[in-house]
């Protein structure tokens, strides 16, 4: 079974901006790191649930666009 975080990081021409990596990893496995065409601004990246703050249907739309390789990754194995 695969394991996949995201992670967020300041982009380094915009440190307002977040630059997103998905990481998949299974054990014993090397991990694999993609990094995901979603920006979105710094202050609205929740790190602790790996996704935007829900307040607009911006973050409501981003959100689902970081579900749906998860889910396409997680079917298939």
């Amino acid at each position: 079974m695969y394991t996949i975080n995201i992670k967020g990081k300041p982009n380094p021409k915009d440190p307002s901006i977040v630059k997103l990596e998905m990481i998949f990893f299974k054990t014993n496995y090397p991990r694999v790191t993609k990094v995901v065409n979603v920006s979105g601004l710094l202050a609205d990246w929740d790190a602790k649930s790996q996704s935007f703050r829900v307040g607009s249907a911006e973050a409501t739309a981003k959100n689902k666009l970081l579900l749906r390789p998860q889910n396409q990754i997680l079917s298939q194995s």
